[in-house]
């Protein structure tokens, strides 16, 4: 087992050192408001905010721009788009690339550090309201009632001929982009409209995109454990195993509705074999049972953190379990009538759960992750968890 864990972390400490690129299509503009097309490594978004990795293109090698080297850059495909500007950062200008969500009467920008998000409204006189978002949930609510006005004070200023607007503001606990990108649009669009139609940058690639599924095909290692039923009169058959592991099925996500949730459909098909030497009527003998088993999982998956190229990941559903065949040696005495159950063949329900790590190469995705899957074979009176270690990969 510790093997298995260390060999695992070895390998995404592996992939993380070797996958540093992450190509997008895109463009930069130069100060002369010059554009020029090629690649941007696009990274997370603390990294975007501090530097903008860009070949263009017929060039052999990447150029790292620093804010104020560049006016911005932006994916070809109407994505994401940050420009350079100067925020007050915690008491201090900071010149960055910010993350233009919308331009208009009032523009909105955004910069991530860490665990914060700052978020920047800019009136057409230039003035600026920032909104700093610690996510401090666990806060007792009179502490989260200030920490919500002090937040939201500047911004309110600014909105205060809507009264929508300030309702709005006040109900909002955790603030993300695409609210106040919402709340700021729906601002623009009733006190604003001299400066003209708004512009949403963020994901307008993605508005396009109604369903996107793509192929999963995994592998790996499960570690099996084979014991009675808490109700089974044989307390000491507990048999262990290790079995390999490969399936194959699709992601199916709705970019419209949510970057983080990805609906899961997967078959798994495993050789599962346990034994443990053991005595029955003073005889020691290695009890065993192997048997082939199909795995459908049908679930959940949510990325943690959707927009950066390494998210961690968390997963789970229910599982449907199908034998296909089997074999026993020297059970005699213990499960009567194991070999009636498996002759059936029942399709039992269990339920699966997992966390691990995703990695973003180039179009494709990696993955590592560690899943708990629960199987009862009640005729049987047995139940079979395993644990298993999987490495997936995603066209």
């Amino acid at each position: 087992m510790k093997k298995v864990l260390f060999t695992l972390l070895v390998a995404a400490a592996t992939l993380q050192v070797q996958a540093q690129v992450n190509p997008k299509a895109g463009y930069i503009i130069t100060n002369t408001n010059d554009t020029v097309y090629g690649t941007i490594d696009y990274r997370s978004d603390i990294r975007n905010a501090e530097t903008c990795s860009f070949k263009a293109d017929g060039a052999a090698q990447y150029t790292d721009y620093k804010p104020g080297d560049i006016s911005g850059y932006r994916l070809t495909d109407n994505g994401i788009y940050y420009v350079t500007r100067t925020f007050p950062i915690d008491g201090e200008e900071k010149t960055i690339f910010a993350e233009y969500l919308l331009q208009g009467g009032v523009s909105l920008y955004h910069y991530k550090a860490y665990s914060t998000d700052y978020y920047y409204m800019v009136d057409a006189t230039g003035k600026v309201a920032p909104i700093r978002e610690t996510h401090d949930l666990y806060l007792a609510t009179d502490e989260r009632k200030q920490a919500q006005r002090e937040k939201m004070q500047a911004v309110s200023q600014m909105l205060h001929q809507s009264d929508k607007a300030q309702r709005q503001l006040w109900t909002m606990t955790d603030v993300t982009s695409k609210e106040l990108t919402q709340l700021t649009r729906d601002y623009n669009m009733e006190y604003c409209t001299d400066a003209g139609d708004c512009v949403t940058f963020q994901y307008d690639s993605q508005e396009t995109t109604r369903l996107s599924v793509r192929l999963r095909m995994e592998g790996g290692l499960a570690l099996l454990r084979m014991k009675p039923t808490p109700h089974s009169s044989v307390k000491e058959m507990t048999m262990t195993g290790t079995t390999p592991l490969v399936g194959a099925g699709f992601d199916i996500q709705l970019p419209r509705v949510s970057q983080a949730l990805v609906l899961q459909a997967m078959f798994y098909y495993t050789y599962n074999s346990a034994e443990k030497e053991s005595s029955a009527n003073g005889i020691m003998a290695t009890r065993k049972i192997t048997f082939h088993d199909l795995n459908l999982q049908a679930g959940a998956m949510f990325r943690l953190m959707p927009q950066s190229r390494i998210t961690p990941v968390v997963r789970g559903g229910l599982s449907l379990n199908y034998l296909l065949g089997y074999k026993t040696e020297n059970l005699s005495g213990y499960y009567g009538n194991a070999d009636t159950f498996l002759r059936k063949r029942t399709a039992t329900v269990g339920f699966y759960g997992g966390a691990g790590v995703e990695f973003e190469v180039g179009t494709h995705r990696l993955s590592l992750t560690g899943n708990y899957i629960y199987r009862n074979y009640g005729h049987f009176d047995l139940n079979a968890p395993m644990v298993t270690f999987n490495l997936g990969f995603v066209l």
